[in-house]
C-alpha cells in the first residue's frame, strides 16, 4: 500500500446473513464449499472470471500460497495468492507474475464466515486497496465521471458474488439474504496513511 499510486483508498464490506444452514452442512462445510466452488459462483458476472492455477493446492485442506487469476479481458488478468487461510476465513493478496504482470490493485481482501450472537451466520468479504501504479491510477481516474472506475468494477463484482452465495445457500435448503453493501473512498495521505508518530 505504501508504494502504490493514486490518492484514493477503497474500503468495502459486503455480507450475507444466513438464518439456516443448507441441508447436511455446518458452517465449516459451507465455507469450504464456497471456496472450492468460487469460480462457479462467479460465473455470469460482467466483470471477471476466475481461473485457479493450482487446483490441487486450492482444493487441499490448506490452500495457503495457491494462486488464482481474475480474468477480465485479454490484457487485464489479475493474479492473487492466498496469503492466509483458517477454517473460517481466507485472505487474498495481489501479486505480479511473469504471465499476468501486476494486479491493478494493491491491498488485501478477506472472505470469512462468522457466527452471530443470535445463532445466525454472516458470510462476508471486505477489502482495503489502492491502485497499484500510476498507469492504473490514471485509468481508474479517467474511466468514469466519478474517477473510480476500477473500484466501481470491484463493487459490481462483490455484490454479484454475495447475491450468488445467498442463492447457493437457499438452493441447498438453507435461508440467506444479502444484508450489507458498503464501500467508501478515503484519501491516502489525509485519512489512511499512518503518521510518523504512529497515530
Amino acid at each position: 500500500m505504501e508504494g502504490a499510486s493514486g490518492s484514493e483508498v477503497n474500503t468495502d464490506y459486503y455480507a450475507v446473513t444466513i438464518g439456516k444452514m443448507p441441508n447436511n452442512m455446518d458452517e465449516n462445510d459451507l465455507f469450504d464449499h464456497v471456496r472450492k466452488e468460487f469460480a462457479t459462483i462467479m460465473d455470469g458476472n460482467n466483470v471477471a472470471d476466475l481461473y485457479v492455477r493450482d487446483k490441487k493446492k486450492w482444493n487441499s485442506s490448506d490452500p495457503t500460497g495457491s494462486i488464482v487469476v481474475f480474468k477480465a479481458g485479454i490484457k487485464d488478468h489479475s493474479a492473487v495468492f492466498t496469503s492466509k487461510f483458517e477454517s473460517n476465513n481466507r485472505i487474498f493478496t495481489p501479486l505480479r507474475t511473469t504471465w499476468d504482470w501486476e494486479h491493478p490493485l494493491a491491498g488485501h481482501r478477506q472472505f470469512g464466515l462468522t457466527k452471530n450472537e443470535d445463532g445466525t451466520f454472516t458470510f462476508y468479504t471486505r477489502g482495503v486497496d489502492r491502485m497499484f501504479d500510476w498507469e492504473h491510477a490514471f485509468v481508474n481516474w479517467a474511466g468514469n465521471e466519478e474517477g473510480d472506475w476500477f473500484f466501481k468494477q470491484g463493487d459490481e463484482l462483490w455484490n454479484y458474488v454475495m447475491d450468488r452465495v445467498a442463492a447457493e445457500v437457499n438452493k441447498k435448503g438453507g435461508e440467506a439474504k444479502k444484508t450489507h453493501n458498503f464501500n467508501r473512498r478515503v484519501n491516502w495521505k489525509k485519512d489512511a496513511k499512518e503518521s510518523k508518530g504512529g497515530g
